[in-house]
C-alpha cells in the first residue's frame, strides 16, 4: 500500500523566540505560535487523515490539537508518542546557541546522541507501517463486504512509487515546493494520510534516516539547506509491503504558505 506522511513543525514558542535551545524540555506555545496553530488549521480543515500522531510534548500537542479543533473531516484522535521527542540537548537546553557555541567540541553533556534520536526514530517509523497495514486490511476487508465505498480499487492503488519528477515544474526558486496546490494534492490525493506533529531537530532525523536506510528519493528542486519554519509541513509519500517500508519519496519540503499574511496581521 502506499500513504502520505505529513509532518508538522509545531507553533513557535518563547524559547524559539529567545534563541534557546529547547530540547526536552515541555515548553508550551506562545500567542504568535497558536496564531500558527490557527493558520494550519484552516489550511488543513478540508484534509481528511486516518492517524495523527504527535510528539507528547505540550508544544507539538497544541499544534496537533488546534488542527483536530479545526478539522471538518472527522479526524481521528491524536496519538501521544514519545520516540517522537526532540532531541534531548542536556546541560545546553534552556541556555542560548551562542552560548553553546563558546563551549567546546560539540558534544552534550546529559544529552541524546543522533544515533539514539535516529533509532528512536526508527523504532516509531516501523510502529507506523504496522498500524497503516492493519488500515490497510480493515479498509480491503470492508470493500468486500461492500461497506468501503471509498477503498482504492485495484487499478487505482496500481501506482508505485520511483518515477521520475524532473519534469513536474513545480520548482520554487527558493528551494522549496510550497504549496500542496501545485502538486495537485490533496484534491486529487486517494491515499490514506498521516500527520505527524513534532519537532525541528527530529525531522532532520527522519529525513537522514530515510536516506541512509530506505533510500529517500527528493523530489527535484527540493533543497535541505533550509530548516522548517515553524508550523512547516514536509510531506512523504511511503509504500510499504508486508508490514515493511520498500520506498519512500519526499514530495515538498518546509511548506509554509499557510502563513502568508501573518506578518501583514502583525502591522
Amino acid at each position: 500500500m502506499i500513504f502520505m506522511l505529513t509532518f508538522v513543525r509545531h507553533g513557535i514558542t518563547d524559547y524559539n523566540a529567545q534563541g534557546l535551545y529547547q530540547g526536552q524540555v515541555d515548553v508550551p506555545l506562545n500567542d504568535l505560535g497558536f496564531r500558527q496553530a490557527d493558520l494550519l488549521g484552516s489550511y488543513l480543515e478540508n484534509i481528511k487523515f486516518d492517524k495523527i500522531y504527535s510528539s507528547d510534548l505540550s508544544r507539538c500537542k497544541q499544534t496537533a490539537d488546534v488542527v483536530v479543533k479545526k478539522n471538518k473531516c472527522s479526524p481521528p484522535a491524536v496519538v501521544l508518542d514519545a520516540r517522537l521527542r526532540e532531541q534531548s540537548f542536556g546541560i545546553f537546553e534552556g541556555k542560548s546557541f551562542e552560548d553553546c557555541r563558546r563551549s567546546g567540541d560539540g558534544r552534550i553533556p546529559g544529552g541524546e546522541t543522533d544515533e539514539q534520536v535516529i533509532a528512536r526514530t526508527d523504532s516509531f517509523l516501523k510502529q507506523l507501517c504496522k498500524d497503516m497495514t492493519a488500515i490497510d486490511s480493515c479498509q480491503k476487508e470492508g470493500a468486500t463486504q461492500g461497506t468501503s465505498p471509498q477503498t482504492l480499487t485495484g487499478e487505482e492503488d496500481a501506482h508505485k512509487l520511483g518515477m521520475d519528477k524532473s519534469d513536474t515544474g513545480s520548482e520554487a526558486k527558493d528551494g522549496h515546493i510550497r504549496s500542496f496546490k501545485e502538486l495537485g494534492y490533496p484534491e486529487e490525493f486517494c491515499h490514506p494520510h498521516v500527520l505527524l506533529s513534532s519537532h525541528g531537530m527530529l525531522l532532520r532525523h527522519l529525513i537522514r534516516l530515510l536516506k541512509m536506510k530506505y533510500k529517500l528519493k527528493i523530489r527535484k528542486g527540493l533543497s535541505m539547506r533550509y530548516k522548517s519554519p515553524n508550523t512547516g509541513l514536509t510531506g512523504f509519500m511511503v509504500e510499504i509491503a508486508d508490514g515493511k517500508l520498500v520506498n519512500v519519496e519526499c514530495e515538498f519540503l518546509f511548506c509554509d504558505d499557510h502563513l502568508d499574511g501573518l506578518e501583514e496581521d502583525d502591522d
